[in-house]
């Protein structure tokens, strides 16, 4: 089978396996929220606030064989998703998963500007022993699989230490309407942090900041400290009283 890979980058550059793309992606989970997400990033829509990149693999009549994806918000010292690793179920065992894998490897090693780490919740344990050749390790203390934390550039090995470094001392904090801009300093990096401290990071009657903002919920917001560094999630509810998560740090700030 003659198999092409290319890369995507929505808002940057077209290419035919961009249409391979969203293609593959029309009849996928209409009703979830990461599917939903998928298809307005996967367009171009979100392209103002985020960093997208897809590695695409497609066969001799453009048909998507397989793809991972990793993004970020535009901002200085970013967070990145990294995931949506799929390949079609009658493709699979024939090793293109794996070129997918270093395909993207051989890639981000070329990149400027990346965030400080990528982030991926792999809930099976082969997952994770696939992911770990290439730098992602458990983000928690005594687990295999789960949050899972792949530094980039200077950033620690451990993702205890990374957030030792990130989440810096503060003397005040605002709230700001959520934007999607900021979406994996929260449903990844955030949650992850507070999970380690067996916290839950979202406020009640969220189940993400993803859906949340996919349902145009104007009561969510983020909290930053001075230094534009976010912290947690807040909603605004009909009592007009704040439900607020955020990282113990701060809670004396609030």
């Amino acid at each position: 089978m003659q198999t092409t890979f290319t890369i995507y980058i929505p808002g940057k550059n077209r290419c035919d396996s961009a249409s391979a793309l969203q293609n593959s992606l029309k009849a996928l989970d209409p009703e979830l929220p990461y599917s939903q997400m998928m298809r307005i990033r996967a367009s171009g829509n979100a392209a103002r606030e985020c960093t997208d990149i897809y590695y695409l693999c497609t066969d001799g009549e453009n048909n998507l064989v397989s793809r991972l994806w990793m993004g970020w918000g535009k901002h200085e010292r970013a967070v990145g998703n990294w995931g949506n690793f799929f390949t079609c179920p009658e493709y699979r065992g024939q090793g293109i998963g794996r070129q997918m894998l270093s395909f993207w490897q051989n890639d981000l090693k070329t990149r400027q500007n990346l965030p400080l780490a990528l982030f991926c919740t792999a809930g099976e344990e082969g997952l994770a022993k696939l992911y770990a050749p290439y730098g992602f390790r458990p983000a928690l203390k005594n687990t295999t699989c789960g949050p899972l934390y792949c530094p980039l550039g200077n950033s620690p090995e451990s993702f205890a230490e990374f957030c030792e470094q990130y989440y810096t001392l503060a003397s005040s904090l605002t709230f700001k309407p959520a934007t999607l801009e900021w979406r994996h300093e929260i449903d990844c990096l955030f949650k992850f942090a507070m999970l380690s401290k067996g916290l839950d990071y979202l406020p009640k009657g969220m189940t993400s900041l993803e859906a949340s903002l996919l349902e145009k919920d104007t009561h969510i917001e983020i909290i930053f400290t001075d230094t534009n560094i976010p912290v947690g999630l807040a909603v605004l509810h009909e009592n007009e009283k704040k439900d607020v998560r955020i990282y113990p740090s701060y809670a004396h700030l609030i």
